[in-house]
C-alpha cells in the first residue's frame, strides 16, 4: 500500500501541473500527455479496494470507486470519511493561506500531543522496511554529498567493500553503512571510511601538515 502513495502522489502533482497549463493553452500535445497520466493512475487505482465497505472490510486507508467527487476530482478516498485526497489537499491549501499562524500553531500542538507515538512509528517502519531505509539513504546521499546511492556502492566495490585508510570492514552500528568522506573546502566526495577513521580526520581538521606532525610524534616518541 505505502507504493501507491508514493507512486500516486507525484502522479497526482504531474496531473494538477499539466491541467493548469492546459487550461491556459490548447496544446494537443499537453492534452495528450495529461489523458495518459490519468490512465496511468486509474491503473494504479486498480489495486485499491473499490468501494468504501470493501475497504472497512480488508482494513485499508483508502479505496477508489471508479468515479469522481462532487467537485470532478478522479483521487482516491479516505476509508474514515469517503473525502477525495485532492478535495482534502485544496481544502489544506486554503485553509494555510487564510490561517497561516494558527495552522502552524495546530501542527505544534497536535505533534506535542502525539510526538511518542509518531516517533515510534517512523521507528519501526524504519526499521522493518528495508526499501524505506535505502529509500532515505539515497535521499541523505543527493543531499549531503550530491551522489546517489549507486554511487555509494560503486564506491564500495571499489574498494573490496573496506575502509579507504585502515582497510576494516566494519561498518556504522547505526546505519550499517561506511562514512562517506568529502573534502569540506570542495564538498568533493574522497572515499569511504569507517568511523573511528573519519572522525580522525575530522579531529585532525583535514589537515595534512597536521597529520605529518603526528605521524612524527608518533615515530620519536614510539
Amino acid at each position: 500500500m505505502d507504493s501507491i502513495f508514493e507512486l500516486e502522489k507525484p502522479l497526482a502533482d504531474l496531473i494538477n501541473s499539466l491541467t493548469k497549463h492546459l487550461e491556459q493553452t490548447n496544446d494537443k500535445v499537453i492534452e495528450k500527455k495529461l489523458e495518459d497520466f490519468i490512465q496511468r493512475r486509474i491503473e494504479l487505482y486498480q489495486m485499491l479496494p473499490k468501494s468504501r465497505a470493501e475497504a472497512v472490510a480488508r482494513g485499508q486507508t483508502h479505496y477508489f470507486d471508479g468515479k469522481p467527487c462532487q467537485n470532478g476530482h478522479f483521487r482516491m478516498r479516505r476509508t474514515s470519511d469517503a473525502h477525495c485526497l485532492q478535495c482534502d489537499s485544496n481544502y489544506q491549501k486554503r485553509k494555510r493561506k487564510r490561517r497561516p499562524k494558527a495552522v502552524s500553531k495546530m501542527r505544534k500542538a497536535y505533534w506535542e500531543k502525539t510526538r511518542e507515538h509518531q516517533l515510534k512509528l517512523r521507528r519501526d517502519n524504519y526499521a522493518n522496511n528495508q526499501e524505506v531505509r535505502l529509500k532515505k539513504k539515497d535521499k541523505d546521499l543527493r543531499k549531503t554529498y550530491g551522489i546517489t546511492l549507486d554511487d555509494y556502492y560503486a564506491l564500495a566495490d571499489k574498494q573490496q567493500h573496506a575502509c579507504a585508510l585502515c582497510f576494516s570492514t566494519e561498518t556504522n552500528k547505526r546505519t550499517n553503512f561506511f562514512d562517506v568522506d568529502h573534502s569540506h573546502k570542495t564538498g568533493k566526495v574522497r572515499g569511504l571510511l569507517c568511523t573511528n577513521c573519519n572522525q580522525g580526520l575530522g579531529k585532525f581538521k583535514d589537515n595534512s601538515s597536521l597529520l605529518k606532525r603526528a605521524i612524527a610524534y608518533l615515530r620519536n616518541n614510539g
